[in-house]
């Protein structure tokens, strides 16, 4: 597996969370931010898309287009993280019935 990949992984999955554990819903007024800040897939889309980019990710395969691939591989990476985050959450939560 190729090291700059599972770094932006694990970079990634890190600032997903702190921005969404640091962001002050409550204060953006803008309903458009609140809803991206909210969702795990869609601020994912967008950071990894961002990642990507930075670090010259390219999907093999793929033309060298520069906004593509690096868009085509934030959206991937992040579905894929959400699913893990989604089963990750659903194997340990703790379900209390009233």
């Amino acid at each position: 597996m190729n090291s700059e990949f599972l770094l932006v992984v694990i970079l990634g999955k890190v600032l997903l969370y702190t921005i969404q554990q640091f962001a002050p819903l409550e204060s953006i007024k803008i309903e458009y931010l609140h809803k991206l800040i909210s969702c795990d897939f869609c601020l994912g889309s967008w950071l990894f898309f961002f990642l990507s980019w930075m670090f010259d990710l390219q999907i093999e395969g793929l033309p060298n287009i520069q906004i593509l691939s690096p868009f085509l591989l934030g959206v991937g990476i992040s579905f894929v993280v959400h699913l893990i985050s989604l089963g990750w959450k659903a194997k340990f939560e703790t379900i209390i019935i009233e």
